[in-house]
């Protein structure tokens, strides 16, 4: 260690060792001062919590830095007699020690100064990473976000009186929101989120990614995370940290609480993320703590029954905690049980009671699944309030992943490949997609929202439909009625249910509102029907077979099922019991009925599990094959292979026409397979000179999503350099047309008026004005069209 020694110079390796050793007990001293102070501050103020953790952890680097500055002057006899100096300057030294011991440290200080270095530059290279990871993330792997929601964002900062600017962008390779940035911060939404939660869900993700914005984490969090590669060994040091990080994350969960002003909706945003990841440590992110999501939960339910912190308020506290307890002696159970201490209205033994009864109305014979069980509340259930009904959620959740095989549920070959932890987020997300529409049902502030009956001569049931929040009806039939549609000879026709044979399939037909009410309010309101969801189509069948199933379509407040005749006829007889999932299910009933139930949105989409999939479940279109395959396009098509954007507009118009988020191994074979597609065509067009010319002629390719959205698809490279990116979403025609006129002065385009207020989505990039106008054209015959049919 001679070099070390000539390297540093022995004062400064001395010090620099000293200061090493002296920092554990310092900032042990400062971990147990944090967590005395912690436990006199109450869980709900997190920010005097956040104070606290950031106080000790400034009290140690300032003791360190205290600490080496003396050892600096000092010679090296000297020094081990000084134990280290607090940051208000006062020297703390210690009795004389042996001097074997003395002798034994100063010989390995090189040691450990050597050990140090080594781990320090390993962890700085860590950080390094996950700082330019972030940088990259924000400058150049995302996109701005729409107007509409750029907007939003900004009058979500006036509510939160942040000065700054900040800017939302949309990212394809994050899987949970964060910020970015502390000068000119950016928040990054992961790609498909706006469109895929309610808009007062994303806005209260918003509002916690902006707190972070307010209070400076991102430069906070910066300095931190570099404090942490220096002193990686020094674990009440980590220890600190990790309550900073606790405390900031609360504090932002108040602040959205706070502004949003519904912590049930708040929860609901914290449990959708929480088995989401961000890759890096540097981002301020929504949920970069998934382990400490009930705790967060629980927080924030206590944090609206305000508790006084005062001693007084201690000793009262302590005093009514006393008197329960000797009242639960005195009585044959409490209430407040220890099992489930978040529900007091009712026991240990009647919220468990509780659960048997929902879980034998989900589950019969060998753990079958029934998820198309009707959710009506038990007595009991009624009695909860909406806190209480999602702890009861929690727990219900929680008791049937455990006991119902989810748990210990086989891998099976395609998931031989995934680590333990990887294999529990692929069982919660199977687990999540049987269950999840169940439990939001079940939290919901109330549930069924209208039953309605329809009775017929001669018999003695009626039908009846129940219809839900988010999008769920059911539909119970009595069987002799059933049977009476199944052979012909009855058919069903009210303003909100219609039931007869066609061909090979009995076709069910509801409607929420009357079939009237629906017509007109579409036509005299289209606004009015935008809280309901878009189309949305399924369909289920039994084990084996695709001869007989039941199929679903869903539009604008209508639900449609066929259910197959050979189907129907086994659910008669009763040789089928039970065929269903959290979209679509039917079942025979102990009650005499057949019971229909349908769900117009996915419950947890079956396209998240394609990151977990094994390289050989995407092994088509390898690289060196797509490789081989451009070698062989001729060299003056090879500009009109697929760009980046082209291949990046391919995967939205897959996502947008599907749904699906193409993440993983599935989006790596979908950009292999779109511009390995495009090789063939190239190639193709090798000897046909007639084709290639109308290549030349219209290079540019484009798709109509639906009737109000344009999207491009691939340009003309030969016009790349006078070419302008052009996207507006959720805007009004005649509002985009104005737009666009401001990058094509004098573009003769005139709106019809049928439709000039019409929503319009135009995704154009590499555009020109003759390209632009047409795309103007398309989209308005095609609303046109849509007007009339």
């Amino acid at each position: 260690m001679n070099i070390l020694s000539q390297w540093l110079g022995e004062p400064l390796l001395y010090a620099l060792g000293w200061t090493l050793l002296h920092s554990l007990w310092q900032c042990a001293a400062a971990a147990i001062a944090l967590a005395v102070a912690l436990k006199f501050i109450r869980p709900q103020a997190a920010n005097k919590r956040y104070i606290a953790s950031l106080l000790a952890l400034v009290v140690c680097l300032a003791s360190s830095i205290a600490t080496f500055i003396y050892y600096a002057g000092a010679s090296p006899q000297e020094a081990p007699r000084v134990i280290g100096i607090m940051p208000w300057g006062a020297v703390v030294t210690a009795a004389p020690e042996t001097p074997s011991v003395v002798s034994a440290l100063n010989q390995h200080l090189n040691w450990v100064v050597a050990l140090w270095l080594v781990g320090s530059c390993v962890f700085l290279l860590r950080y390094s990473v996950n700082v330019y990871q972030c940088f990259h993330h924000k400058n150049h792997l995302s996109y701005r976000a729409p107007d509409l929601w750029q907007k939003r964002v900004n009058t979500l900062a006036e509510r939160l009186k942040l000065n700054q600017r900040v800017i939302l962008k949309i990212s394809h390779y994050l899987a949970t929101p964060c910020v970015i940035g502390h000068l000119k911060p950016v928040i990054l939404l992961p790609v498909g989120m706006l469109t895929r939660l309610p808009e007062e869900q994303i806005e209260a993700i918003l509002l916690h990614e902006m707190a972070h914005i307010r209070r400076h984490d991102f430069l906070i969090g910066l300095i931190q995370q570099f404090c942490k590669s220096l002193y990686f060994f020094n674990l009440p040091f980590l220890w600190i940290c990790k309550q900073l990080d606790a405390e900031r994350e609360n504090a932002c969960d108040d602040a959205a609480v706070a502004c949003c002003g519904d912590p049930m909706l708040y929860a609901r945003s914290l449990q959708q993320f929480s088995e989401l990841s961000l890759q890096g440590e540097i981002a301020m992110a929504f949920n970069n703590q998934p382990k400490h999501l009930l705790a967060r939960v629980k927080r924030i339910f206590n944090s609206q029954h305000h508790v006084t912190s005062t001693p007084q308020g201690f000793l009262s506290s302590l005093l009514s905690i006393i008197v329960l307890l000797c009242a639960s002696f005195y009585t044959h159970s409490s209430l407040a049980g220890e099992k489930y201490p978040e529900i007091t209205t009712l026991s240990d033994s009647a919220v468990e009671s509780l659960m048997n009864e929902f879980k034998e109305g989900m589950y019969s014979g060998n753990n079958k699944i029934r998820i198309i069980t009707s959710i009506e509340l038990l007595d009991e259930f009624k009695l909860l309030d909406i806190n209480e009904r999602f702890y009861f959620s929690y727990y219900l959740r929680d008791n049937i992943y455990q006991n119902y095989g989810w748990s210990d549920m086989p891998r099976g070959e395609q998931w031989e490949h995934l680590s333990d932890s990887e294999w529990d987020k692929v069982k919660n997300i199977i687990f999540n997609s049987h269950h999840q529409q169940f439990f939001a049902l079940l939290e919901s502030p109330i549930n069924s929202r209208e039953t309605y009956n329809v009775d017929l001569p001669g018999y003695s049931q009626p039908i009846i439909l129940k219809t839900y929040l988010r999008g769920r009806v059911e539909l119970s039939v009595p069987d002799r009625m059933f049977a009476d549609i199944a052979s012909g000879k009855l058919e069903v026709l009210t303003d909100r249910l219609f039931m007869r044979i066609d061909q090979e399939d009995i076709v069910v037909t509801m409607s929420t509102f009357s079939t009237n009410e629906v017509h007109l309010k579409f036509r005299l309101e289209p606004e009015g029907m935008n809280h309901t969801l878009g189309d949305f189509s399924t369909s289920l069948h039994p084990a084996g077979t695709k001869s007989k199933g039941v199929f679903f379509h869903y539009q604008m407040g209508l639900y449609q099922a066929n259910v197959t005749l050979s189907l129907a006829q086994d659910f008669i007889d009763n040789s089928m019991d039970t065929l269903g999932d959290s979209n679509l299910g039917i079942q025979a009933s102990e009650a005499g009925t057949v019971d229909i139930v349908m769900q117009a949105s996915g419950g947890v989409s079956s396209d998240q599990l394609s990151e977990y999939l094994p390289a050989s479940a995407f092994e088509g279109y390898s690289k060196e094959e797509l490789a081989h395959k451009i070698d062989q396009v001729p060299q003056d098509l090879k500009p009109y292979l697929l760009t980046d954007k082209d291949i990046q507009n391919q995967l939205r118009n897959h996502i947008a026409s599907t749904g699906d988020s193409l993440k993983g191994g599935l989006r790596d074979f979908f950009t292999r397979l779109y511009q390995s597609s495009r090789a063939d065509y190239l190639i193709g067009l090798a000897d046909d000179q007639k084709a290639r010319q109308f290549l030349i002629d219209n290079p540019e390719t484009y798709n109509i999503v639906d009737e109000n959205t344009w999207l491009s698809l691939s340009s003309d490279p030969m016009l790349a350099d006078e070419a302008f990116d052009f996207e507006v979403e959720k805007t009004d025609f005649s509002q985009a047309v104005a737009l666009a006129q401001a990058y094509c002065p004098g573009m003769p385009y005139i709106v019809n008026d049928r439709i000039s207020h019409s929503e319009i989505n135009l995704y154009g990039y590499d555009m020109t004005c003759d390209r632009l106008e047409a795309a103007f054209a398309q989209l308005e015959q095609k609303m046109i069209q849509k007007a009339i049919d």
